[in-house]
């Protein structure tokens, strides 16, 4: 504590002298400003990055693009040999739109 005793009394002189030569008058509004900087950008990045999630490739594809994506796969599985016509035709009525 009594080592904490002079940094406090020596850091009320230097602020004293700041401010009777004039350097700590804009110190509040200068802090101010920065913390409203501060948010905004904190408040600029959220709705940057919600933004970009909302266009992403996969959110912005329709359903049908998708289901039509489903059955390329399904078709390529089929030619491949992965599935017989049984599996094939009802996994391909199954992605159909209704």
């Amino acid at each position: 504590m009594s080592v904490l005793l002079p940094t406090l009394a020596q850091m009320g002189q230097y602020g004293d002298r700041w401010e009777r030569h004039g350097h700590g008058r804009g110190r509040g509004v200068i802090v101010i400003l920065l913390a409203i900087l501060l948010i905004a950008a904190i408040v600029w990045a959220i709705i940057a990055t919600r933004r970009a999630n909302a266009t992403s490739p996969v959110a912005a594809a329709p359903a049908t693009a998708q289901a039509s994506r489903a059955v390329a796969i399904l078709d390529e599985r089929f030619a491949r040999g992965e599935i017989d016509v049984d599996e094939y035709r009802q996994r391909r009525d199954a992605l159909r739109p209704d």
